[in-house]
C-alpha cells in the first residue's frame, strides 16, 4: 500500500528559519501526522538548510519510531572553541558521544548491507559532543513526531579526536571547569554507559533505512549513536576538560552561536 503523504510548507519553512536562526516557538496548526510525515518534513527542511548534509545522528528504532536526523557542514565544529545557541537559562546542552567517520561510500541499493559491509567502511571513530536544542518551546507540547520533523533535538556536532583504543559501551566520563587538573578529588565523575548493545548497533539500522529510502551516505560523512550520559549542561566562557574513560580526553570551551 503506498502511503499518503501530507507536507506543510509554512511547518517547513518555520522550522527551517527556526533552525537557522537559533529560535524556539509552539507548535504550528499543521503537524505530522505519522513517521512518513514527520520523517518527509525533516528531509523538506534539509534542502532549505543553506548547508550540506555531511553525516546523520541515529539509534535503535521502534515500531512506533525512527531514530535518525541530519548534521549538517555550518554545524560541525572542532577545536577549542564550540559555538552553540544556548537554552532559556544560558546553558550548554550537549550529548557526549563516539562520531563513526566512513572511510568509504555506502551507496543506496536494492539488497541490504551486512554488518560486515558496514563495519568495513568505517575508517576512523572519535570522541564527538552533540549539540542539542529543540525548536519547540519547553512548554510547547511537542511530541515525538514534532521532534522527529524538526530533527531530534540536534544543532550540530563537535568533532573531537580519534579514539585511543577499542569502541566501549561503558566507562568512566569524567569533566571539570575552569582549566582545573583534573583528579578523583575535582572531577565530576559519571557511569557512562551506551544506550544500545554496543556503540555501532544503531548504524547497521540507519544505514539499510536509508538505503532502502534511496540515500547515499558518501566517503568522509559522520555517524553518531546516542548518549553515553544523557544531556549534559554546561556553562558558557569557561573551559571544560572531559575525560570519556580510557578512550582519550577533550578541551573546549562554550560560547553563544550569533548567526550562520
Amino acid at each position: 500500500m503506498t502511503q499518503q503523504i501530507k507536507l506543510s510548507a509554512g511547518l517547513i519553512a518555520e522550522l527551517a528559519d527556526r533552525r537557522q536562526q537559533g529560535r524556539v516557538g509552539p507548535l504550528l496548526a499543521q503537524r505530522p501526522s505519522n513517521l512518513y510525515e514527520a520523517f518527509a518534513t525533516q528531509q523538506a527542511v534539509a534542502t532549505l538548510f543553506a548547508s550540506p548534509v555531511i553525516g546523520w545522528k541515529c539509534g535503535m528504532p521502534s515500531s512506533e519510531r525512527w531514530v535518525l536526523a541530519p548534521l549538517f557542514h555550518t554545524e560541525l565544529q572542532s577545536g577549542n572553541q564550540c559555538k552553540i545557541w544556548p537554552n532559556a537559562n544560558g546553558l550548554a546542552r550537549v550529548e557526549p558521544e563516539l562520531c563513526f567517520v566512513l572511510k568509504q561510500p555506502l551507496p543506496a541499493r536494492v539488497l541490504p548491507y551486512t554488518p560486515e559491509e558496514i563495519d568495513h567502511a568505517i575508517g576512523t571513530t572519535h570522541l564527538a559532543l552533540e549539540l542539542i536544542q529543540s525548536r519547540y518551546a519547553v512548554d510547547a507540547g511537542a511530541e515525538f513526531l514534532d521532534q522527529l520533523a524538526d530533527g531530534l533535538f540536534n544543532q550540530g556536532m563537535w568533532l573531537g579526536p580519534p579514539i585511543d583504543g577499542p569502541e566501549l559501551a561503558e566507562f568512566t566520563l569524567r569533566f571539570v571547569l575552569d582549566d582545573k587538573t583534573m583528579t578523583d578529588d575535582s572531577a565530576v565523575a559519571i557511569a557512562a554507559k551506551h544506550p544500545n548493545q554496543a556503540p555501532r548497533l544503531p548504524l547497521y539500522w540507519l544505514v539499510n533505512f536509508l538505503s532502502s529510502h534511496q540515500i547515499d551516505l558518501t566517503k568522509g560523512q559522520m555517524l553518531i549513536t546516542g548518549s553515553y550520559a544523557g544531556v549534559l549542561e554546561f556553562p558558557l566562557h569557561r573551559p571544560v576538560s572531559m575525560q570519556f574513560g580510557q578512550l582519550g580526553q577533550c578541551n573546549f570551551t562554550f560560547s553563544p552561536r550569533h548567526s550562520f
